[in-house]
């Protein structure tokens, strides 16, 4: 499946560790929302705010799309707090459409 990352989820190593079947795709941008710290995580490693998208027609979150293996799905779900039998979740999971960025580098 295909996984649109942003905030921490960026990071190599922690994406890595999280779902061993991660392979970058594309870096990419979700249109009509943007970035907010509406959170505060108190977990012993982290101790800062949490990164959501929220609906914003006017603004874009950019990311990374990564490839990941339907099986380690589970294991995202379980690291974001995710529980499907919850009423309410801190991470939810949508299928959405993103705009893959075409990156020039000039020398």
């Amino acid at each position: 499946m295909l996984y649109f990352a942003y905030g921490s989820n960026l990071d190599w190593k922690q994406i890595k560790d999280r779902c061993p079947s991660t392979s970058f795709f594309c870096i990419a941008k979700l249109q009509k929302y943007r970035l907010e710290f509406t959170r505060y995580s108190d977990s012993i490693k982290r101790k800062c705010g949490v990164a959501d998208i929220v609906s914003d027609l006017q603004s874009e979150v950019w990311g990374v799309v990564y490839r990941i293996d339907e099986l380690d799905l589970g294991r995202l779900d379980k690291a974001e707090g995710y529980c499907p039998n919850r009423k309410e979740n801190a991470y939810r999971r949508f299928e959405t459409i993103v705009f893959k960025m075409e990156m020039k580098i000039s020398h």
